[in-house]
């Protein structure tokens, strides 16, 4: 098997670039290509005409790999099937985990993370929670994806533009995740009965506007100034946000980072779900410190 000296960066979906795009813009345009498995057209157009992006079935058919691959997560195994190597392993010599941010530990904990030579940490409390596989080195790298928060400026008045704000109101933005820990269908209701003081920003996990349709309808169905479907970067919202809600995920620990007013949604049966079941589950340690309502409580978040 041929073996690229480059670095190759591997992604699942175009809400991807925007967790790695800090990183891009610092090296080599000819030091690294992005590996996509599919949508190459859509993030070819989001990308500098510069940046190199392959499939991933290229590597596959012409029988070659990576030095290194870059990935946010485990990606399961050709073909789905469990004899066959791992995607991370086919497409790389070496192994390189990006972490994509805090929430959902039993996920980002798992055992998997085994599998990769190297770890790169936001702090010391990944690489806690990462010890119990001292085979893998890990590394603090901070968290690239807000530098730019903090090291450009924003034209909020075009932002405000953009998500059809009003500039005397205060905004919100709600962040809400897919599957069944999302709290579109139990908070959307009083949410957006918000928007009669406030601009309600609404960005859903991308899981969502991809395969969750009839939960995009019923946002769309209610009164909110923007109903954010597309590639959008967070950094941006934060920028622009007086108050962040979320429920589960890395969003709320986003909104702590670039210090934002945050608000927490909980979910019937939560800490039933396989990735924040655990007592030390991120998840459920947040809400030991940030206000937190149930379904029952929504009509108190006004206040």
């Amino acid at each position: 098997m041929k073996v690229i000296n480059k670095i190759g960066f591997l992604i699942n979906t175009p809400d991807m670039i925007n967790h790695y795009q800090s990183v891009w813009n610092l090296l080599s345009p000819e030091s690294f290509e992005i590996i996509v498995f599919d949508d190459i057209d859509q993030i070819k157009s989001l990308l500098p005409p510069h940046f190199s992006v392959s499939l991933f079935e290229d590597a596959i058919t012409h029988n070659y790999q990576f030095q290194y691959v870059v990935t946010h997560q485990f990606y399961g195994y050709l073909d789905g099937d469990e004899l066959n190597p791992p995607i991370i392993k086919r497409l790389g010599k070496y192994n390189i985990r990006f972490m994509y941010g805090l929430g959902k530990s039993n996920w980002h904990f798992a055992e998997w993370n085994k599998l990769y030579d190297l770890i790169m940490c936001y702090g010391p409390y990944q690489v806690s929670k990462l010890e119990k596989y001292p085979e893998v080195q890990k590394v603090i790298i901070g968290y690239p994806r807000y530098d730019s928060f903090y090291n450009d400026s924003f034209q909020l008045d075009d932002l405000r533009y953009k998500l059809n704000c009003d500039g005397d109101k205060e905004t919100i933005v709600w962040l809400p995740t897919h599957s069944n820990l999302s709290s579109i269908e139990l908070f959307g209701r009083e949410i957006s009965e918000l928007s009669t003081e406030y601009n309600v920003i609404v960005k859903p996990h991308p899981g969502v506007a991809k395969n969750e349709k009839s939960r995009i309808d019923f946002l769309n169905s209610l009164n909110f100034n923007s109903v954010i479907e597309d590639v959008f970067d967070n950094r941006y919202l934060f920028a622009l946000a007086d108050y962040v809600t979320c429920d589960y995920g890395g969003s709320a620990f986003g909104a702590i980072y670039t210090d934002k007013n945050l608000l927490l949604l909980n979910m019937p049966d939560a800490e039933r779900d396989e990735n924040i079941k655990d007592e030390s589950s991120d998840d459920v340690e947040l809400r030991k410190h940030i206000i937190n309502f149930n379904p029952n409580e929504a009509g108190q978040i006004k206040y």
